[in-house]
């Protein structure tokens, strides 16, 4: 039986022992008060972490997706979307949805990703600022930050070619 055809009295759709996460409106890291309550028509919610199509998912494993995504357990998952833990655990084995959930972790972390990468340049003029500090505990900490990126960032290098390398092999066989 698919998840969006469940009855209340359904024991894998006991939301009593999950509270759920306050809210008026479905934002993506948030749930709404009631997923029971929420109309079809709500079902085109968009917004930033929306963009994957969720054809065959019903608009409460929509709306859980960000939560499970961003949740540690699956029992903080279920509190904090107000799903009984074994309708996620149910949900968790349905491919369609594992395949969103990935995604939307996949984007989350593209995310962080490019939000770290914008912090590059500001981070860098503060090190270059902080290896000219007066105090020489500080500069030697701003130069052991600066080496080991320098070492991290080489063996990321060399790396990428040795996969490039390893990829144009492949391509000749």
């Amino acid at each position: 039986m698919c998840p969006e055809n469940e009855k209340p009295d359904n024991p894998d759709n006991d939301m009593s022992d999950a509270n759920p996460v306050p809210g008026n409106s479905i934002i993506p890291w948030q749930c709404p008060d009631d997923l029971s309550s929420l109309s079809p028509s709500q079902e085109a919610a968009e917004g930033p972490g929306w963009e994957t199509a969720f054809s065959s998912l019903s608009f409460r494993q929509q709306a859980t997706l960000p939560i499970i995504a961003g949740s540690l357990s699956l029992s903080e998952a279920a509190r904090n979307s107000g799903i009984g833990q074994s309708t996620l655990r149910r949900w968790l084995n349905d491919p369609e949805f594992c395949q969103q959930l990935d995604l939307l972790r996949r984007d989350a972390s593209l995310f962080a990703i490019r939000k770290l990468q914008a912090m590059v340049p500001r981070s860098i003029s503060v090190i270059v600022e902080l290896l000219g500090d007066a105090d020489p505990a500080i500069r030697l900490r701003a130069a052991r930050c600066v080496m080991d990126y320098f070492v991290q960032m080489s063996k990321e290098h060399d790396l990428r070619a040795d996969i490039q390398e390893l990829k144009d092999a492949l391509d000749l066989i």
